[in-house]
């Protein structure tokens, strides 16, 4: 067996890497009909065709837009039907991009591939939503059709309304139901109906409920809108997040308008199988192999130490959720390989795990560079930025901090440079878009922070005698403070 070290940054860059560079970009334009189980960027299999199908029938092609859109279908299809560790394979998927970079492509393919299908299949189409505008009608549409797939167009603003302070109660009932629907996709498991003083609005039960989600957001609508609450309760972290390349594609002249016979008759079987499993109410469990239950146990593990180690609530969130979210997406691409047997393998098992643990270091690194949170101009977030910097910089090694202003000398004496803040911080959302400009929004802050006696400055001649030059700088007065953090 393949031996794989657990460890963080286990895939370099890891908000792009889920799926390949420009080159196979252009590669997989020539693409129509991938042969069945060769390993791409898709993946193998049935998952792979559907990948390589959304490509190629979207005007501007991405590779990470495919293979989401991919994801989501399948999961949409197979959800209810199957499941892993005890639970259903659905999914939330969102594909995190720039404007005009592609991504409708994702919901235009699958579409494409369920009016094709529909002609020998009509009931193809139980397994795609409209868009629900509540919750409660929401429930009732799971209530008769309880496994499919949504579409979540602008899901950013979506998501900022359900998780603004001031939400209104209808905004925070969607995202109550959100959570709990994403957890009782199990076999035997009951989503309860709701009871209102309206009673055109009362939902009754759902059995097993399968929803699976397919969105779409700039980074800037989703993650300026954010902050650890939304990790903390669990929301964030039941999404996988696809991003989009930066580079817009080429126009593709050539788009399929329908998938190829051999494509749409495999869809076709598969969704065959999962009306007649809805309809008699058996579920198949996707099972393990020996390789793959040993690389199960070793993420786990991995999971459980990164979860017992962390600092912050937000990488115990984030962790507690990567190893089940790395079994339902390779028995995704299971599934797609023998609908009628699937097992996971070593390389189902490798491919999902790459991919999830890409995925959970890329949220964790934006939050480390303070890229999540509220738009700027809230003086309690940047406060607490500011004290994370500080308390990174005396926590941690000379080498993490080098590329940033300072020396070492410094850095063993507990001096701080506000140059050193002030870089870090400034390109951050929380102090960027302050309508004071982000210089004076660190100065401001780090005022604060004086006043409060939570660090002190450095006077010149101080720095001057220590280290031969004088950039302001500041020493932690107030240790518990900065550990303890905001």
């Amino acid at each position: 067996m393949e031996n794989i070290s657990f460890r963080p940054g286990m895939m370099q860059g890891a908000e792009h890497e889920q799926g390949a560079d420009q080159e196979q970009n252009q590669k997989l334009n020539s693409i129509n009909c991938p042969v069945d189980h060769k390993e791409t960027a898709f993946g193998t299999g049935l998952l792979s065709d559907i990948g390589n199908f959304i490509y190629n029938s979207a005007p501007i092609g991405e590779i990470n837009v495919a293979l989401a859109g991919a994801v989501a279908f399948m999961a949409g299809l197979t959800g209810g039907a199957y499941n892993v560790s005890g639970t259903g394979l659905n999914q939330y998927v969102l594909i995190i991009g720039q404007t005009g970079i592609g991504k409708e492509g994702a919901p235009g393919g699958i579409t494409k591939l369920v009016q094709a299908v529909s002609a020998s299949v009509p009931a193809v189409y139980d397994f795609l939503g409209g868009n629900p505008v509540s919750i409660e009608a929401l429930l009732k549409r799971l209530a008769v059709n309880p496994c499919g797939l949504l579409f979540f167009g602008e899901a950013g603003y979506k998501i900022k309304a359900m998780t603004a302070r001031n939400a209104n109660p209808a905004k925070v009932a969607m995202m109550a139901g959100l959570l709990d629907i994403y957890g009782k996709s199990g076999a035997g498991s009951i989503l309860q109906g709701q009871e209102h003083s309206d009673r055109d609005k009362n939902t009754i039960a759902a059995k097993s409920p399968a929803l699976s989600i397919l969105g779409d957001t700039t980074p800037e609508t989703l993650f300026e809108n954010l902050g650890e609450s939304d990790i903390a309760n669990g929301f964030l972290p039941r999404w996988l997040m696809f991003h989009a390349g930066s580079k817009r594609g080429e126009l593709n002249e050539n788009a399929l308008k329908e998938p190829w016979p051999k494509l749409q008759q495999a869809v076709a079987d598969l969704a065959t199988q999962c009306l007649q499993s809805a309809h008699i109410g058996r579920v198949t469990d996707v099972k393990l192999d020996g390789p793959a239950q040993e690389l199960s146990r070793g993420m786990s593990s991995f999971a459980t130490r990164n979860i017992n180690d962390a600092t912050a609530e937000v990488n115990r969130h984030l962790w507690n959720r990567a190893h089940l979210k790395t079994l339902k997406l390779a028995a995704l691409r299971a599934v797609g390989n023998n609908y009628l047997n699937p097992i996971i393998n070593e390389a189902d098992f490798v491919w999902a795990m790459n991919m999830v643990m890409a995925q959970t270091e890329g949220v964790l690194a934006k939050f480390e560079r303070g890229e999540v949170g509220e738009l700027g101009g809230n003086q309690n977030k940047q406060q607490a930025e500011v004290v994370r910097v500080i308390r990174d910089y005396m926590s941690r090694s000379w080498l993490d901090c080098s590329k940033y202003h300072g020396d070492e000398i410094m850095h063993r004496g507990g001096v701080i440079s506000f140059a050193h803040i002030q870089q870090r911080l400034s390109p951050t959302a929380a102090f960027k878009n302050d309508r004071i400009g982000p210089r004076d929004a660190v100065i401001r802050t780090i005022k604060s922070l004086l006043e409060s006696d939570i660090i002190r400055e450095v006077s010149q001649k101080q720095m001057v005698e220590m280290f031969g030059k004088h950039p302001r700088a500041f020493v932690v007065s107030d240790p518990k403070a900065i550990l303890a953090g905001p």
